[in-house]
């Protein structure tokens, strides 16, 4: 049986995962993204040098070209940006592909997270940005570069600085960043979100209020989507789908009224099964797709 090495590559960590031709973990582990290239590129050559596999897959955050193979936009991660990333691991011994982190997820979780695959599927990554990927009819809904950049969407008109340089974007209220943000505004502190959850649990005012304007804008987010795609189901993935219980319910309560009235109740709505995985299971599946054609 195959095996491949997958790299999920996102602003903070880069997850690393050895997989199966089945998509099953095998192993994995998550290290700080550096910032410098040169030794992004290091980390990436040595792992790689040192694993045994059939191939490697690297799950690129942003606007990835499969026809010029460069990263054309990450904005959260801006030292790869303009970057041919395979190329310049100059690794010839090996096959290297590359894809959108958020599509990569959405094969993920359509093949991996349900019982019975639906017709199409929206899965939506929330972390350090915003991603999203769409499949329909089994199939990635793709481009010569990446589509559903719906982090990127406006959410708030004239609303919070992107580092995409637009103002209002998605991420910017529904990302960690915005989680900690409306925590500082309520509480005059700064944590993460894993410390805003533990808050929560004690009862704190503050993290409930921040949960909740998450919970807010979340949901418009979903609603924007659902009015656009009509998928047959949307999932929440990423880091964040770890916190999913003091956002969610909130979600799914507000849902209702914002979605346009004929494609109410067509989309099941839930938490990603293969939650923050989701790029590592689906890097594996596209490794295959990728061989085999």
């Amino acid at each position: 049986m195959k095996k491949y090495l997958v790299f999920d590559i996102g602003a903070t960590n880069i997850k690393r995962g050895v997989l199966n031709s089945e998509a099953d973990i095998l192993e994995k582990e998550a290290s700080p993204t550096p910032q410098d290239y040169k030794v992004f590129l290091n980390v990436l050559r040595e792992d790689i040098s040192k694993t045994p596999c059939d191939a490697v897959v690297l799950a690129l955050p942003g606007v990835y070209s499969s026809k010029s193979g460069k990263l054309l936009y990450a904005p959260n991660l801006k030292g790869i940006t303009g970057r041919t990333v395979i190329n310049d691991l100059s690794i010839r011994d090996k096959h290297i592909f590359a894809e959108n982190d958020a599509n990569l997820a959405a094969l993920g979780e359509y093949h991996k997270g349900f019982a019975q695959k639906p017709q199409s599927l929206f899965h939506l990554t929330l972390g350090t940005g915003v991603g999203g990927g769409y499949i329909s009819g089994g199939k990635l809904f793709s481009g010569e570069t990446t589509l559903m950049q719906v982090g990127h969407i406006t959410l708030v008109a004239d609303g919070r600085h992107c580092n995409c340089g637009k103002r209002g974007c998605f991420e910017k209220y529904c990302s960690s960043g915005a989680l900690t943000t409306f925590y500082l505004e309520g509480s005059g502190n700064a944590l993460s979100p894993t410390e805003i959850a533990q808050k929560a649990d004690e009862g704190d005012f503050a993290a409930f209020a921040a949960f909740e304007m998450f919970g807010l804008h979340l949901a418009h987010g979903i609603a924007s989507i659902i009015n656009i795609l009509n998928p047959s189901a949307v999932r929440i993935g990423g880091g964040l789908s770890e916190l999913a219980k003091y956002y969610f319910p909130s979600v799914l309560e507000l849902l209702g009224d914002m979605i346009f009235e004929p494609y109410r109740g067509g989309a099941e709505i839930s938490t990603a099964v293969l939650k923050n995985d989701a790029a590592l299971t689906g890097g594996a599946i596209w490794a295959e797709e990728c061989l085999n054609c």
